[in-house]
């Protein structure tokens, strides 16, 4: 709130570009700290997946981090869906991987 970013003149204008994750030929630049946010926010989810996928699932310790990590990354995406992306939303338009059903497909993917 100190540094506001926006598009709006009396704002400092600086756009954060990130990349569509299912297309990288895709990228968007808004000028919302709420796009940075969300970018970051995703890529959490990303590694939290990652580290599940490679957890030594063959122990219950191994389950029980991957089961973790996948509950976080499914926080994630429903933390991006319900507040992040609306205010992405009203900012511009982001792209495919940000759009409310996308993050809910996923969310939904990481609780399987």
């Amino acid at each position: 709130m100190r540094f506001p970013i926006s598009s709006d003149k009396a704002h400092i204008s600086l756009s954060f570009t990130w990349r569509d994750s299912f297309n990288a030929s895709k990228k968007a630049s808004i000028a919302s700290v709420h796009w940075e946010k969300a970018g970051v926010l995703f890529n959490l989810a990303a590694l939290c997946s990652q580290q599940a996928v490679f957890a030594a699932r063959v122990t219950a310790s191994g389950a029980k981090t991957a089961a973790h990590a996948f509950q976080v990354a499914a926080w994630c995406f429903q933390k991006l869906r319900d507040e992040v992306a609306l205010k992405v939303q009203a900012a511009g338009s982001p792209t495919t991987d940000l759009m409310p059903d996308c993050l809910g497909l996923l969310e939904r993917l990481m609780l399987l």
